[in-house]
């Protein structure tokens, strides 16, 4: 019998739609000026919230194909290697957005943080988490009241430490007639105060990040090919 003349072939492939949507997000965009001014804040809130998915999106795909490659061009040996290790670290959407840079070009470069779309991408990621994460705690409180003394009233919270979230600022006071009022700020979220402003410079900043980063071809991601990348 003759010899076995076959050979063994690795491929990377890589599939993913984040254009579509990002492109959820610019269309809410588009059609938001034309929007009555009460609904622009949940139409930027919206729009901001793709943008974060889009990005999210970029980064773990980038990430996904930066295995995918290191899999296949050593047969899976590199499963076990100090690169696949520092992917595995990035639990975090920011810690994966600020360390691709650093993993596409071995070390060499990380993000700017003194870009001013850098810090729109940070500001982006919290927003997505504040909005993800609405923790409104209520409040268990004991006060005291003296007979025939009117004024304020000091309010000591009960159990504090094993509630969660963010609490109100409550004050409290008692009339002549020993009525208690008390008085606090209603609560906001992001979903109420975004504006259409601050959407857009979100939207700057992740088309540049993936335009420059995440869609850079191989081999180059160099110093000075990005404004939003400095050496480390």
């Amino acid at each position: 019998m003759g010899k076995d003349s076959s050979r063994l072939y690795t491929v990377a492939i890589s599939l993913n739609s984040v254009e579509q949507t990002f492109s959820a997000a610019e269309n809410l965009l588009t059609h938001a000026g034309s929007a009555p001014v009460e609904l622009q804040p949940s139409i930027a809130a919206g729009a901001s919230l793709a943008l974060a998915a889009s990005l999210e999106q970029a980064v773990f795909s980038a990430l996904s194909s930066f295995k995918a490659n290191l899999l296949a061009a050593t047969s899976g040996a590199a499963e076990h290697g100090d690169d696949f290790s520092r992917i595995e670290h990035c639990r975090t959407l920011w810690s994966r957005v600020s360390g691709l840079p650093s993993m596409l070009s071995e070390g060499v470069l990380r993000l700017d943080p003194s870009d001013r779309d850098v810090k729109a991408l940070k500001e982006l990621v919290n927003l997505r988490n504040d909005m993800m994460h609405v923790d409104e705690a209520a409040l268990s409180l004991s006060f005291r009241l003296t007979e025939g003394k009117p004024g304020s009233i000091t309010l000591e919270p009960i159990g504090e430490e094993e509630l969660w979230g963010t609490m109100p600022e409550v004050t409290a006071e008692v009339d002549e007639n020993g009525n208690v009022s008390f008085r606090f700020a209603s609560p906001t979220n992001p979903w109420t105060f975004l504006t259409l402003i601050d959407a857009h410079r979100c939207r700057k900043a992740v088309r540049r990040y993936i335009d420059d980063i995440v869609d850079c071809p191989d081999d180059s991601l160099k110093p000075g090919s990005s404004g939003l990348l400095r050496l480390q």
